[in-house]
């Protein structure tokens, strides 16, 4: 980060998560979210719904079916699990 103009830190993950989604995602907007996600990923896209997002769901190893979920999209989101 030395010689950035700006940057945010934040205590967690999902915390920087869910500040990401809320500047980028308005409703009416698409999330993809692709593969298997920490349960904490999941409760924030529930979150996401509440609040008028549209969120699709996609899995990894059914490449055929992407091109659909990802159609309009305004934001996409994998992780992978791991500690």
């Amino acid at each position: 980060l030395e010689g950035a103009p700006s940057a945010l830190v934040f205590a967690s993950g999902m915390s920087a998560l869910t500040t990401a989604w809320d500047a980028l995602l308005a409703p009416g907007e698409v999330l993809v979210l692709v593969g298997a996600l920490y349960g904490g990923t999941e409760a924030a896209a529930k979150r996401a719904e509440r609040w008028g997002v549209v969120v699709r769901r996609v899995a990894l190893d059914q490449p055929a079916a992407w091109p659909e979920a990802f159609a309009g999209a305004r934001l996409v989101h994998t992780e992978s699990i791991t500690n």
